[in-house]
């Protein structure tokens, strides 16, 4: 089941307003006490917030009908959107990682461990509650732009609990003989968020640009398609199917023989997938064994 366009809205509208306030927080923090790590924190959120905005968009287009100037809708538009998202957020990984190893290089940074701690805590329980929120409303429907969201905020928690991880062991070297590695506790931090997040909006992007290309589903998906169609007795040969967003759109080619009703036919192969998390988009040839394809529905 897709979730309801207005819940949608609601969802996406929270994860930016949430988004916007972590990236003033982020941002100007880390700036007053000159940390690498929460400055890219900032960011982050601050693209989010950006990326937010652009899902709340796609998803106007989304829901606008077929016209003269687009006659199949504008479904690709969900696909596009993620992998435009997949790809900042790379860009930002590599530009952090850049700017990570800069400082390193250059010795380090020692950051007030007590001010980095307190905006670890709050940033690790935000991050936390905006992710569990959105994840729990991604599962009660299918949408691939909330699924997008979800997956930049468990990105941005974890970024969070590594953050406070980071300077509570900093915190510990510094009255310690090992106190001069407290300074490459910052940059270090960033280093292995970059690495480690890079390969997240990347599989994304990937994912989305298959879908963009009409490419076939995952095997789970196809596997379950085609069961529930050979109880029709359709043939995997009959069957053409693709995933774009949260929409799953399927060719039949349906033999003619012993069919007396075909509107019948199409709403039996229609209900076949109503209890999927997706939108069903259906389209049925007809046909007999001895002629061309003879009618669509």
């Amino acid at each position: 089941m897709r979730l309801k366009p207005t819940a949608e809205k609601r969802i996406l509208m929270i994860s930016a307003l949430s988004a916007g306030v972590f990236a003033i927080a982020g941002i100007g923090w880390g700036l007053w006490i000159g940390s690498l790590v929460i400055v890219f924190d900032g960011l982050y959120s601050l693209v989010s917030l950006g990326l937010s905005l652009l899902s709340m968009f796609a998803l106007r287009l989304v829901q606008k009908p077929a016209d003269a100037r687009f006659n199949f809708g504008r479904l690709l538009v969900e696909p596009l959107v993620v992998a435009l998202k997949g790809l900042v957020i790379t860009v930002v990984c590599v530009a952090s990682l850049v700017a990570a190893c800069s400082a390193i290089l250059e010795g380090g940074r020692l950051v007030s461990a007590e001010l980095a701690i307190g905006f670890g805590v709050i940033g690790a329980v935000g991050c936390f509650a905006t992710w569990k929120y959105l994840d729990i409303n991604r599962k009660l429907g299918s949408s691939s732009l909330v699924a997008a969201e979800s997956r930049q905020w468990l990105m941005d928690t974890v970024i969070s609990v590594a953050v406070l991880c980071g300077f509570l062991i900093a915190s510990a070297l510094i009255n310690t003989r090992f106190h001069a590695l407290a300074a490459y506790a910052d940059p270090v931090m960033v280093v292995l968020a970059s690495v480690y997040f890079m390969t997240v909006p990347l599989k994304m992007t990937w994912a989305a640009l298959r879908e963009a290309m009409l490419a076939i589903p995952e095997p789970s998906l196809c596997r379950l398609v085609f069961k529930r169609l050979a109880v029709q007795g359709i043939g995997k040969g009959d069957v053409r199917m693709t995933k774009v967003g949260s929409h799953l759109i399927v060719d039949i080619d349906a033999p003619l023989a012993e069919l007396t009703d075909l509107t019948t036919t199409r709403e039996q192969l229609e209900r076949s997938f109503d209890d999927l998390p997706l939108q069903s988009v259906v389209r049925v040839n007809f046909y007999a064994s001895d002629t061309p394809l003879l009618a669509a529905c």
